[in-house]
């Protein structure tokens, strides 16, 4: 595997391309976000993201190839809306990695595979054994169980090489995060074939970065309904008594009048921990 290193901008070890629209603006990163591209290779991908005007600092082919897109320490537009522990526009926080990988597929039979308007086959068809048969914990596509393109070892051995030698260089990282926790209700990636635990353990101080700490605070002896999904009208997993603490991970997004918007609905972990356990009408919480 190839040896990368940070040198100014550049990641030394990584194909360079001409840089994909990126923003003059320096940012100090504290965050690695990682994404799916949607599409069948790198080389499709970039040629997309020059055509729409969006970039990520680097992107990892299926062999595991990483190819640079924008300076290091510039700001590319891989979030766009996002919040995350009370940040908000996090393009101004963080470094945006993509892996190749066409994410959630429709199933069809014992296939899976993506169709257009038309009813025309899309994408590649894939067997069981090759997704991730799941619905999405963020409520990306309601209750719907789709097949999601699984991750290959050698993109996996290359994000944690590329994760390891920017966490030298940016001493401000503290963790790794999904597009799909930052824009809930707005993006599915990298969704949920990722395997998080492959690059975690090189976060040695992700604890301290936990978020806000809120408190319950409902009338009387009511219990806060913890639900499945971003509103309202999904199901309750759990109820939390007045006075329980959790940190709150990131507000979902609506949409009004075609713009995403923050609901009040969140995504909390309980005291003390990293792990989504939910979401909550934030109305009934308390910051402390």
């Amino acid at each position: 595997m190839t040896n990368f290193k940070v040198s100014g901008d550049d990641l030394l070890g990584a194909k360079k391309v001409p840089w994909l629209p990126f923003r003059d603006v320096t940012i100090k990163p504290k965050y690695i976000v990682v994404h799916y591209t949607g599409g069948s290779s790198v080389a499709s991908s970039i040629n997309y993201l020059r055509k729409v005007g969006f970039s990520y600092h680097l992107l990892i082919d299926r062999d595991g190839a990483v190819v640079q897109g924008a300076p290091l320490a510039k700001r590319a537009s891989h979030a766009g809306y996002s919040n995350w522990k009370g940040l908000d526009s996090l393009n101004n926080h963080s470094i945006g990695i993509s892996l190749a990988n066409l994410g959630y597929l429709d199933r069809h039979g014992t296939k899976f595979y993506r169709t257009n308007s038309h009813g025309d086959k899309t994408t590649n068809t894939f067997d069981d054994s090759e997704v991730v048969a799941s619905r999405h914990w963020n409520g990306h596509n309601g209750s719907t169980v789709v097949g999601w393109e699984r991750y290959t070892e050698k993109q996996y051995e290359s994000l944690k090489l590329v994760c390891s030698a920017l966490i030298d260089a940016f001493p401000n990282i503290v963790d790794a995060i999904g597009h799909d926790e930052i824009a809930i209700g707005r993006k599915p990636d990298p969704g949920v074939a990722f395997e998080w635990a492959n690059i975690s353990s090189l976060f040695s101080n992700r604890l301290t970065d936990l978020g806000p700490v809120y408190e319950v605070n409902v009338g009387g002896n009511d219990k806060l309904n913890v639900r499945k999904g971003p509103n309202g009208t999904w199901g309750v997993s759990d109820k939390l008594a007045p006075g329980t603490r959790v940190h709150l991970r990131s507000f979902a997004y609506t949409y009004w009048n075609g713009k995403p918007r923050k609901s009040n609905w969140a995504s909390i972990a309980l005291d003390g921990s990293m792990s989504h356990y939910g979401f909550v009408s934030s109305k009934y919480l308390t910051k402390i």
